[in-house]
């Protein structure tokens, strides 16, 4: 059997209290369950962790238990592209699939760092990248990897679609030496490129196959948030003495069947304005009376302190309005910063980009500008968007292309209606090629409130519980909670942010919404019963 050395990057997780060297589940680090979990393949012949300064006196530690090597790096240095697919992975889900062509197995990815690693350790064959965080990975699963690439010589990079946590990627070092000099990450070889056509790597002997519950699952296995400790702990707690020895399937059934309730919400959808310099037809500020006053200033600090707490979660800035337009939006961008909001999000047409909103832009901790650009010519902008705008909007592009920073990622997004459709295809090619990352998104009708502008009805033929109730709320700007971003004249609204407080609001009358969904009892939710968008995640 050819060696395997299994690498563990903890370069993308934080310094304490929060990484996986200091999370606890069930007593004992995440990083511990890791490694004890790995220990018990067969076919991994060296385990190497690779850390910043600032984490090593935990890793160490753990890393003497399980005779594993440490590769330790000084003080902790920007690198542009493991900063991008932390971004990008900070807001995906699935193993595959998110920004910037990366996978769940690209996190805390350096290739010159992990070539280090390599050459400090015996001759290699396999390079096994695991997930630090992945505390139930299967050992089995392992194995079959390792063993298939074992009888697969022809081919130099191994992959399954298991969920996130359940299992690693496999490289040869003739691949990692390519993409350090490419300065790219594994997920590329996965990803469509329009100059390079080819069928998915997913049919071919590269994917390793696995039992379908594991790969169809839409549960993640990573115990990389408090969040995700306190489901697995709460899932698992008639296992005591049994979790460690427990297969992937096994814990998957019973996470399957275990009944979810978070206490907050994984997703915020902040609205800071109603005004849009553009009326597409889309969007419900060409269809609706939308008279709400912009968020106030004072009031986003009381909020943003109630999110302080949840170290997952995932901040938008959107609404029916264009964040960017709210006159004090510099100061926001400043001191949601400050808060140490862990993922930030803005979606706006970048029709108007001031100078202090540049210059706000590029100081902010923000993972992804969403660009809504759904055309390629001026004459279809116009159309879409109701303003002849498409060549300010690439102008105000180049502008803040022209910063050259790292982050946030620029994402041009195309909404997918009947007018635009056939510019569809062409225009994602063009993005692909220019930034690497473009976004294809479908319109809603808002619940029936405003004119439907889909290509098709992509709703499944029979209903079940809402997906988005399960993890994203939505604040208006004037601070109300409606149902969700569906509800945008809060018909169904369910508290308000400052008054009754985001936590009562998610646990009682959220809760209560979900309740209903779970027992398809919408009656009295006409909007949810009109609803066409209970499908998307």
């Amino acid at each position: 059997m050819p060696t395997t050395t299994a690498i563990l990057s903890l370069l993308h997780e934080p310094a304490s209290p929060r990484n996986s060297a200091t999370r606890l589940f069930r007593h004992q680090p995440v990083l511990a369950w890791t490694l004890q979990r790995l220990t018990q393949s067969q076919h991994i012949d060296t385990i190497t962790l690779l850390c910043w300064d600032d984490q090593q006196q935990q890793v160490s530690t753990i890393a003497a238990e399980f005779d594993a090597h440490v590769l330790v790096k000084t003080s902790r240095t920007p690198i542009p592209s493991l900063d991008r697919i932390s971004a990008a992975q900070r807001w995906s889900d699935g193993w595959r699939g998110g920004l910037q062509a990366t996978c769940h197995f690209d996190r805390g990815f350096h290739a010159p760092y992990i070539q280090e690693a390599l050459s400090r350790t015996p001759t290699t064959d396999f390079i096994l990248l695991i997930d630090p965080a992945a505390a139930l990975v299967d050992p089995e699963l392992i194995d079959a990897i390792i063993t298939h690439a074992a009888a697969h010589p022809h081919r130099e990079f191994f992959f399954t679609q298991a969920a996130p946590g359940l299992a690693g990627v496999i490289l040869k070092p003739a691949v990692l030496d390519r993409l350090a000099k490419a300065n790219t990450h594994p997920g590329r070889l996965l990803a469509y490129s329009p100059d390079t056509p080819s069928l998915d790597p997913i049919t071919n002997d590269m994917c390793v196959p696995i039992a379908p519950p594991l790969a169809r699952t839409s549960n993640r296995f990573a115990l990389d948030s408090d969040r995700q400790v306190r489901r697995f702990t709460a899932a698992t707690a008639d296992l005591n003495g049994q979790l460690l020895a427990s297969s992937a399937q096994n814990i998957e059934a019973i996470l399957a069947a275990y009944p979810m309730s978070d206490p907050q919400p994984r997703e915020v959808v902040l609205e800071l304005t109603t005004c849009r310099a553009t009326r597409p037809i889309f969007s419900p500020v060409a269809h609706l009376n939308l008279d709400r006053r912009d968020m106030e200033f004072e009031s986003l600090a009381p909020i943003l302190a109630q999110l302080a707490d949840i170290d997952d979660l995932r901040l938008t800035l959107a609404g029916v309005g264009d964040p960017l337009l709210h006159p004090r939006f510099p100061e926001i961008l400043k001191l949601i910063t400050e808060s140490k909001i862990p993922a930030v999000h803005i979606e706006t047409d970048l029709l108007d980009l001031s100078e202090a909103a540049l210059q706000a832009i590029t100081l902010a901790r923000i993972d992804i500008l969403s660009v809504h650009l759904p055309a390629t010519s001026a004459a279809t902008y116009k159309h879409i968007m109701g303003i002849d705008g498409y060549a300010q909007v690439l102008e105000n592009l180049k502008r803040l292309l022209g910063a050259k920073l790292s982050l946030p990622l620029i994402v041009p997004t195309f909404t997918k209606c009947r007018e635009n459709l056939e510019e569809m295809e062409p225009w994602y090619d063009h993005w692909l090629r220019i930034l690497g990352t473009a976004v294809i998104t479908g319109p809603t009708d808002y619940a029936a409130q405003i004119p439907d502008h889909a290509a098709a009805d992509m709703s499944p033929p029979r209903r079940r519980r809402c997906a988005r109730l399960q993890s994203r709320m939505t604040v208006h700007s004037d601070g109300i909670i409606p149902s969700c971003e569906q509800d945008v004249l809060a018909k169904q609204s369910m508290g308000h942010a400052l008054h009754d407080g985001l936590a009562k609001t998610w646990q009682h009358p959220l809760q209560l919404l979900r309740s209903n969904h779970d027992s398809n009892n919408l009656q009295s939710h006409p909007l949810c019963s009109t609803c066409k968008e209970w499908h998307r995640p």
